[in-house]
């Protein structure tokens, strides 16, 4: 896959870190961050590093939203 491709895929995968989609709560974000993550990985835009440092920051995001109440389940 070219550079470009992982770029704008990369991209992609953080505005969705920062614009929840529609009225996702926290888990269910959560779920789809790691869901996306996963399927980069599988198509080999990204290694098992970068999968890793993805996971991480979903982890990130959902601890966040648990703390400041910004659930909305």
């Amino acid at each position: 896959m070219a550079e470009l491709d992982k770029e704008q895929a990369l991209n992609v995968w953080r505005e969705l870190l920062r614009r929840p989609e529609g009225r996702a709560d926290a888990e269910r974000q959560y779920d789809i961050l790691l869901r996306i993550a996963d399927e980069y990985r599988q198509k080999g835009i990204i290694d098992n590093a970068e999968w890793r440092g993805l996971a991480e920051e979903a982890v990130a995001f959902y601890a966040r939203s648990i703390k400041d109440g910004s659930d909305k389940n």
